[in-house]
């Protein structure tokens, strides 16, 4: 598995911080470790973490995430990569009776692949 790190501040900033991958990436791993400011944020115990974006044709994707600590993992799905472009997620935090807590913004950035399973390969070297 590939395994991509992030610092992300639960602070708004107004400067999205950028992680990048490949479309039809499925099965990386993002981890990003929460700061509020320069100081860790342990996510409290009970709470549900769910990663949410905006694709760029305008369907959108909701799914759980895990958490340790400070660390939230994501892994990529189909939905969160089919579409190149800038897709604008974020993480939403709820406590144990699904109140909101908060969210933290980021953008998927997902690069176009060189070709999909719909281009015919050629069947000779010539």
């Amino acid at each position: 598995m590939i395994t991509q790190k992030h610092d992300l501040d639960v602070t708004p900033s107004g400067v999205l911080p950028v992680v990048n991958a490949s479309q039809y990436d499925v099965g990386r791993i993002i981890k990003f470790y929460l700061y509020n400011e320069s100081e860790v944020y342990n996510i409290p115990v009970g709470t549900s973490v769910l990663v949410n974006g905006i694709k760029p044709n305008g369907d959108a994707f909701s799914y759980n995430a895990t958490y340790t600590d400070n660390v939230v993992t994501v892994t990529l799905t189909d939905q969160m990569t089919v579409i190149d472009g800038e897709v604008k997620c974020e993480l939403r935090f709820a406590d144990a009776l699904g109140n909101d807590i908060g969210t933290t913004n980021f953008i998927l950035l997902v690069e176009r692949a060189p070709f999909d399973a719909s281009i015919p390969i050629s069947e000779t070297e010539i």
